[in-house]
């Protein structure tokens, strides 16, 4: 990392290292993400700004990019422990391809913020799954605003509102649609 004199926002002598862990970032799609990974760079004590060498926004693309990546394996590690399930189990159940889900869990792909999203409901959120492979009671009303259309196990492929159950299971706004989701099987 190159040493730098001085803040390019206040100007100010008050640098010192700081890691980005737990701090907030816009990436791509994500509106909003908190690293957590270790990445230090130079900040201003004074102003509580990040002062950026040439080369540390590939290192913060990088760093995030392996935090989601971390947490998508962990999500799909939690749903298939949780229910037992194979990966082309969870496949056929969620709508996306079994090669997909995959790559999502070996850490190849980056997902799109409403994939995440998706995953991370469907680990964290007590009856999201049962939403998804039942025909639940508390899903009434919304099931038939989104579906995959496919063929065999994804027919019976029912999703809930997650407008209405993200609040307490994620900190982000959750999506409001499927559509453009991309590994989603045919």
């Amino acid at each position: 990392m190159m040493k730098l004199k001085k803040c390019g926002v206040c100007g100010e002598n008050d640098l010192v290292h700081k890691t980005i862990k737990g701090e907030r970032f816009s990436y791509k799609s994500f509106p909003s993400y908190v690293v957590n990974e270790d990445l230090l760079l130079a900040y201003c004590a004074h102003c509580g700004d990040f002062v950026l060498a040439s080369d540390d926004p590939e290192l913060i693309d990088i760093a995030i990019e392996n935090s989601i990546k971390n947490d998508l394996s962990l999500f799909i590690k939690n749903i298939l422990e949780r229910t037992g399930w194979t990966q082309n189990e969870l496949a056929d159940y969620v709508g996306f391809t079994a090669i997909y889900i995959s790559e999502l869990k070996n850490r190849k792909k980056v997902p799109e913020f409403r994939t995440y999203n998706y995953l991370k409901l469907l680990s964290e959120c007590f009856g999201a799954l049962e939403c998804v492979i039942e025909n639940d009671p508390r899903c009434e009303g919304v099931r038939d605003s989104y579906s995959f259309q496919g063929s065999g196990s994804l027919e019976r492929w029912n999703h809930i509102d997650l407008s209405r159950k993200v609040e307490a299971a994620l900190p982000m706004e959750a999506a409001d649609s499927f559509d453009d989701i991309e590994g989603i099987a045919a």
